[in-house]
């Protein structure tokens, strides 16, 4: 339906980019420029999660999934692999 995208067989609620800002769908279907915790944005999908991606970790001061040093394969913070 209009407004809404397939994402892993769910139809969400479709928070498209805009030109000066990005939003996400929060759990309540509504675009939020900031997910509110315990949620990030992900940048992927335009909705706020609990799990990140892999390889992204959920960064608390800026509310989004970030992306893990280049020599890990997960992570859990900027500087703390939890696995190579």
């Amino acid at each position: 339906m209009p407004g809404f995208n397939l994402f892993n067989g769910i139809c969400n609620i479709s928070c498209i980019p805009q030109p000066n800002s990005i939003t996400y769908a929060n759990p309540s279907g509504i675009c939020v420029s900031v997910c509110p915790s315990p949620y990030f944005g992900d940048n992927s999908t335009y909705s706020c999660t609990q799990n990140c991606p892999i390889k992204l970790y959920g960064n608390n001061q800026t509310r989004l999934c970030t992306n893990c040093p280049s020599t890990c394969s997960a992570c859990s913070s900027p500087t703390r692999c939890s696995s190579c």
